[in-house]
């Protein structure tokens, strides 16, 4: 199903209507605060600190409405997504000094594109240095070695993501420091998580990757602390 207003088997529906779910629980165990893990929301949209961050200030957007991706979206939905979107990533490098961003973008349950749930969701990571496109790239040919695979392009409107549902394409989506965007053809099988794996290489937490078995508790509360004072900052 590409899009569904809640998916009964979707763990992030189900924290975000308010039934159990496995990150709503990992919340409260982690933080020991009685309180939603949603720190800003519009109808459509949610920001809320990942479990097992990278970096302090790791966050992520999701829609409130099930879609597999962000490239699912419907035109007049996404482009209210690409202008928060585009807000939180300057406000979190205005906090850190540095932003990049990225997202599995998965076409169906057999084509997840490295992603390791089917709501579509953007991670903003802050203070990671170095040129991971290069990266990025690097790795996906070696590991799409034999296939057809075409390498990144640049991209130079968000919009463009969009054309990946058009041609069913699993994809990576990711934005440098420097606002530089770029879409990577997922063309076969990739590691659960594989951005989660370079980001945490690169920032030197290689053993810690993986958000379920590793919450990085300390890094998770001090990044809920910080960003709930940004965002107190900009509605006072």
């Amino acid at each position: 199903m590409l899009h569904r207003e809640h998916h009964e088997h979707c763990s992030i529906c189900a924290e975000l209507t308010g039934t159990t779910g496995l990150e709503g629980s990992v919340y409260e165990q982690l933080t020991r605060r009685d309180r939603s893990r949603v720190l800003w929301e519009t109808d459509g949209l949610v920001l809320l600190p990942t479990i097992g961050p990278l970096t302090v200030g790791h966050m992520l957007m999701f829609p409130k409405d099930h879609y597999l991706s962000y490239a699912h979206l419907a035109e007049s939905e996404f482009r209210i997504f690409a202008e928060h979107y585009t807000a939180h990533k300057k406000m979190l490098t205005d906090r850190f000094g540095s932003v990049i961003a990225f997202e599995h973008g998965p076409m169906s349950q057999s084509a997840m594109g490295g992603a390791c749930t089917d709501h579509a969701h953007v991670h903003f990571v802050p203070s990671v240095d170095g040129d991971l496109q290069e990266v990025i790239e690097q790795r996906l040919a070696r590991f799409f070695q034999g296939m057809d695979y075409p390498g990144g392009r640049e991209i130079s409107d968000l919009t463009e993501i969009r054309e990946q549902a058009d041609r069913e394409a699993p994809y990576i989506f990711f934005e440098d420091q420097r606002n530089r965007r770029w879409v990577f053809d997922v063309v076969g099988d990739l590691p659960c998580q594989f951005m989660r794996r370079v980001i945490a290489e690169s920032v030197g937490v290689s053993d810690e990757w993986d958000w379920m078995g590793c919450p990085r508790q300390e890094v998770f509360v001090e990044t809920v602390d910080a960003v709930t004072e940004v965002l107190d900052g900009e509605v006072a």
